[in-house]
């Protein structure tokens, strides 16, 4: 029987409960009095007690070295390890190599800081007994505070090879890897632990927070979505499920974790509602996302997230004097936040205010000289406000910062055609096609600016048969067929078109136009008959 055991069963031993107290008290007495050093008669206790004492108390090891055992161990309790060194010492001279003994040893040399007397005395333990579970347990810890993890790996092997049944050693194992820089190696331990039994949801958690840490964030994301499934209640979870839902940008997600935080946390906290609302905002949920927003107004907050998409979200419902009222107190708030100019210029160009648009957005081209927005936002005021000039020159500063930009291509040769640079016009348009042959936006606009000119005809009506085919039900493209074949001379085609056009749109006054100039040719077309007849 081992040093240690014998020590935990005086200090645990159960004794066998019966009627005579008063013998049981007796017996505790005299296993106080025999650990101090003294004798004492005692009286007899009945016989089945006095087997179960025996039974557990009397260990098959040297008494004397147990008594030094015992005091060494007293002494590490009263943190007097220099003591407990002497005793550890005398009891190896009644049981020399007693792994337990040099185990307590080497453990108050390492509190007195002596770690190479404590290795020594540790390997010498191991020497009497390879497989001793406590000595490769110390072992181990001692090489880990040492940063020699090649040697607590080799132990902490053999205990993991020896006890299969002990997870602590796979752990440490795992621990081990992540100490050395190998966190592969420590997500595949850990996976391996949870693999073995699915109820340590501890091992899956880590091998989770090891793969979002290593940027495997879907491996992180669908391991999170294990674990919420089997703790639902588990708060820490669904906020790293919800992270990583609107990093990968799966917006239902995403939205689906923070509804569920805000549950477990009973309403939540204001930046957990406000992130709630922008997901709603960006998934087309703008009656969702302007109330959480709303409430959070009313409610005193102000940081400027929430006043961005406060103001977004009264442009989704069209209320843009509140857009502009929200996007003004944003800027006042925070003047160096570029969306705050943009957004309220956004707020003047829906209320077909094209001066207040310029304003603000030469204070923010001040400001913001390379901005995308700014650039393309001030292209578009001045576009309104038909001074296409200075609308080319900043949608062309929009274009040198975003050349990709496909709808400032569109409204720089919208510009372009009023400002009659014909080349440039048809360059960009061509430009546009090469990008994507079935742009029916560009091929629509293309087709109608030849027909205008009275050029191509044929061309711009091959342009805009591809753009109807792509769009059959879109009134602008039916209009401008509509009006190649007015420019072709088919009247009745022309009308056929534009009349299509109208039903989908009567309210637009260019079709009108459109159809009333066609019905005039028609008219006098048809006198002119009548005459001749």
């Amino acid at each position: 029987m081992s040093y240690h055991r014998a020590k935990d069963k005086f200090f645990r031993r159960e004794i066998v409960k019966t009627k005579t107290d008063k013998s049981i008290k007796h017996l505790f007495i005299a296993a106080f009095l025999i650990l101090s050093g003294c004798t004492v008669n005692q009286p007899a206790a009945p016989e089945h007690i006095v087997e179960t004492v025996e039974e557990e108390t009397v260990p098959e090891i040297n008494s004397r070295a147990l008594d030094h055992f015992m005091n060494g161990e007293f002494l590490m309790m009263q943190r007097q390890y220099a003591r407990a060194v002497l005793e550890f010492q005398d009891a190896l001279r009644y049981d020399p190599g007693a792994p337990d003994i040099l185990t307590s040893l080497a453990t108050a040399y390492l509190h007195l800081g002596k770690s190479e007397n404590a290795e020594a005395v540790l390997l010498q333990a191991l020497s009497s007994d390879p497989l001793h579970e406590d000595v490769r347990i110390l072992l181990g810890q001692f090489y880990i505070m040492k940063k020699d993890y090649e040697k607590a790996e080799e132990h902490y092997w053999m205990l993991k090879t020896t006890y299969p049944g002990n997870a602590e050693y796979s752990y440490m194992m795992a621990d081990i890897s992540l100490q050395k820089g190998n966190k592969q190696s420590a997500l595949e331990q850990f996976r391996a632990i949870y693999d073995k039994d699915n109820s340590d949801l501890s091992a899956l958690a880590k091998s989770a927070d090891l793969a979002g840490k290593m940027g495997n964030l879907r491996i992180a994301f669908d391991t999170y979505q294990i674990l919420i499934e089997q703790e639902p209640k588990n708060l820490g979870y669904w906020e790293k499920y919800s992270e990583l839902a609107v990093i990968l940008r799966k917006l239902e997600q995403a939205i689906n974790g923070l509804e569920n935080v805000i549950f477990l946390t009973s309403n939540g906290n204001p930046e957990t509602l406000s992130m709630l609302a922008v997901l709603y905002y960006e998934n087309a949920e703008y009656q969702k996302a302007d109330s959480i927003l709303t409430d959070l107004y009313l409610q005193g907050h102000r940081d400027s997230q929430l006043l961005y998409y406060l103001g977004l979200s009264k442009l989704q419902k069209e209320d843009y004097q509140a857009m502009e009222a929200f996007s003004q107190e944003f800027k006042e708030s925070y003047p160096e936040e570029m969306a705050a100019y943009t957004n309220l210029a956004l707020s003047y160009i829906n209320q077909e205010k094209p001066l207040d648009a310029i304003g603000i957005l030469l204070q923010a081209r001040k400001l913001f000289p390379n901005d995308f927005s700014v650039n393309y936002l001030l292209g578009s005021s001045y576009s309104m406000d038909k001074n296409y000039l200075l609308a080319k020159n900043s949608l062309q500063t929009a274009l040198n910062i975003s050349p990709d930009s496909r709808s400032t291509k569109h409204l720089l040769a919208t510009v372009l055609n009023h400002l009659e640079e014909w080349e440039n016009l048809e360059r960009l348009y061509k430009e546009l096609l090469a990008g994507n042959a079935d742009d029916s936006q560009a091929l629509n606009n293309f087709g109608y600016a030849l027909a205008e000119r009275g050029i191509r005809l044929e061309e711009a009506h091959d342009m805009a048969k591809r753009a109807i085919e792509l769009e059959p039900d879109n009134a602008a493209y039916l209009d401008t067929m509509g009006w190649i074949y007015f420019r072709m001379g088919s009247l009745e085609r022309a009308k056929h078109y534009i009349g299509r056009s109208l039903e989908l749109e009567g309210d637009s006054e260019v079709v009108r136009e459109h159809m009333d100039e066609i019905q005039k040719e028609l008219d006098t077309e048809e006198l002119q008959n009548t005459v001749k007849n």
